[in-house]
């Protein structure tokens, strides 16, 4: 999961990154920043290269791939669904940024 350098992760979002656990990493993004956190972090990282690498789980990526498909094929027929129930259309880029500027333009006049 990307996380910018100025957008730390929460522990809660730890779960949902695919990278695997890294000590230095941890403490660039969430460690508090204290020396000893610093030689704390430098010392794991020193004993995690003396280890060996433990193999990556094999993938079945024709499974994921058949699930996704599967997930898409769901959205679409459910987009389908909705624009032929409502006689709409989705919005394009233009139609969603020109709300948003009369939005913003609406919240701004109403500020004190």
């Amino acid at each position: 999961m990307f996380a910018a350098t100025w957008s730390t992760l929460k522990p809660e979002d730890f779960p949902f990154c695919p990278c695997p656990e890294d000590p230095w990493r941890s403490f660039v993004l969430n460690g508090p920043r204290t020396w000893e956190a610093h030689n704390a972090a430098r010392e794991a990282c020193r004993k995690r290269e003396s280890e060996p690498e433990e193999p990556l789980p094999s993938r079945d990526l024709a499974q994921e791939h058949a699930a996704l498909d599967l997930v898409i094929g769901e959205y679409e027929q459910s987009k389908e669904q909705w624009m032929e129930q409502t006689g709409r259309q989705l919005p394009n880029r233009d139609e969603i940024h020109a709300t948003m500027h009369r939005k913003l333009a609406r919240k701004r006049r109403h500020q004190p």
